[in-house]
């Protein structure tokens, strides 16, 4: 691989090829509040929350965690993990030098990222939410994606061999530890979910192509056990939540020009759609929370799904492409690479946050 790192957007796309043969990637070039069909979304009653706020400008962000005082976020250009508080104000570096950081997770004491060099094997690190040194929970990993936390492991994904099924579910605990083996042979596991009996994950899946959808959603008890399919024939499912009731995903149709909103109760059944939509190139970050979806089909508006289904809600236009999503009690928050087409430490980026409807 020629490139020094990979971007979030190109890594999407780069995953979709390797499942169907077609690429992606798009840029949402203006900001603004919309609501309306000009993004392939249904005419809405209400205008959204209103206006976003920019907390930091900085990099070129992969991933987004919150808690109650601050956003954080990995940033691949400038080797860092970085904070900032609610309202904004001067980011904070917590880890420097860490070569291509990834995915994020947070809980009361630490943050948590993986790495995913281009050239050496990946890792798992950690840091305290103050900062200091970073401490590596685990290393020679395989493209490590997803991260999660639980209070007492550290959860993560590493995708494996292109095409040889061999990608895992791993843990460690979260003070130190051997990691442990969760789910193994797994086709391209993706992103994460947890809730207070199981984790749950997306197999992207990599064989048959998008007209035969070989992507699953899967279930393990944290207990221990052996995986559960709670719902199969999925075309890479890629973003995954969970809430008391129902296992949540996004999805892209046969075209890979269209994309879903799914869900299956948690004890598996029927797939529901709850929200599709038309006309684009990228699908990925979701969030759940109390009350519904929070999705970021591109190119296009981030918009509210109800849980019950219904056309979404558009919130709000962001100005490049969104790479996550995260959620408190009161706010939406966003990642977004490209918002001014500079790659570099200084620019390139944008963290922002938005109230709820």
């Amino acid at each position: 691989m020629a490139a020094r790192f990979m971007t979030r957007g190109a890594f999407a796309a780069v995953l979709t090829a390797v499942v169907s043969g077609c690429g992606g990637g798009a840029l949402a070039p203006d900001s603004g509040p919309i609501g309306g069909p000009d993004a392939g979304f249904a005419p809405t009653d209400g205008a959204g929350p209103g206006a976003a706020t920019t907390l930091a400008t900085r990099g070129w962000p992969t991933a987004i965690a919150v808690d109650s005082t601050h956003v954080y976020w990995t940033d691949q250009v400038g080797y860092t993990v970085m904070k900032v508080g609610l309202g904004g104000g001067l980011p904070v570096t917590l880890a420097s030098n860490q070569d291509n950081a990834w995915a994020i997770a947070v809980d009361a004491t630490n943050v948590y990222w993986t790495l995913r060099p281009v050239r050496t094997e990946g890792a798992v690190m950690t840091v305290p939410l103050k900062g200091g040194t970073p401490v590596t929970i685990a290393t020679g990993l395989k493209w490590p994606e997803a991260i999660a936390t639980d209070g007492t492991y550290v959860y993560w994904t590493t995708d494996g061999d292109p095409g040889a099924k061999n990608g895992t579910v791993m843990r460690a605990p979260r003070g130190g530890g051997a990691p442990e083996m969760v789910a193994s042979g797994q086709d391209r596991p993706y992103k994460m979910a947890f809730d207070a009996t199981a984790v749950y994950w997306t197999n992207v899946g990599q064989t048959g192509g998008p007209e035969v959808g070989t992507g699953l959603i899967m279930m393990l008890p944290r207990a221990g056990g052996e995986p559960v399919a709670l719902a199969a024939g999925q075309r890479t499912p890629m973003d995954i939540g969970v809430d008391g009731d129902s296992v949540y995903w996004t999805a892209f149709g046969p075209s890979l020009t269209e994309a879903f909103v799914m869900k299956v109760p948690l004890a598996g059944g029927t797939p529901t759609t709850l929200a599709s939509v038309a006309r684009i190139t990228m699908m990925e970050a979701m969030v759940v929370d109390a009350t519904g979806i929070y999705w970021a089909p591109q190119p296009g508006p981030i918009v509210r799904v109800p849980k019950s289904g219904g056309a979404p809600l558009p919130l709000w236009m962001p100005g490049g492409e969104v790479v996550g999503l995260a959620v408190d009690q009161t706010r939406l928050y966003w990642a977004a690479q490209g918002v001014d087409d500079v790659l570099s430490v200084e620019g390139g980026g944008a963290v922002m946050a938005i109230d709820k409807p």
